[in-house]
């Protein structure tokens, strides 16, 4: 008899929680269609964030670098995609895959002033 009023009451009453109605994917622009970009607009918003720079590795005083290509917004230490090379400037050793550097930045990967020098460097 008390299950039946208490069931009673929880059905008519309302939930202690908001509810929420489904709301549909956003349409951006033509390239997003049912929550997938098109293959095009993926290149593109790849290739526009990677970013070839200098990854700190070593001791303190004692830095040696790797020339990284990864996304512009992680960190300097952070996440990468490919690594293209190392440069020690204390014994200024310098090695640099100058096929895979190209392909990057046919590919639209942004490289650092500093690595342009370095790759300048390399060509020299």
């Amino acid at each position: 008899m008390v299950g039946k009023k208490v069931a009673e009451v929880l059905s008519q009453s309302k939930p202690p929680y908001p509810t929420y109605k489904a709301i549909p994917p956003p349409r951006w622009n033509s390239t997003y269609t049912s929550g997938v970009l098109s293959q095009q607009a993926q290149d593109a918003t790849i290739t526009h964030m990677l970013r070839i720079r200098l990854s700190q590795t070593g001791k303190k005083h004692d830095r040696k670098y790797r020339i990284v290509v990864g996304p512009q917004r992680s960190k300097r230490d952070g996440k990468i995609v490919a690594n293209l090379g190392f440069w020690d400037p204390r014994e200024n050793k310098l090695s640099l895959d100058m096929i895979a550097y190209a392909e990057w930045i046919k590919k639209g990967a942004q490289p650092a002033d500093s690595v342009q020098k370095l790759a300048q460097k390399v060509t020299q």
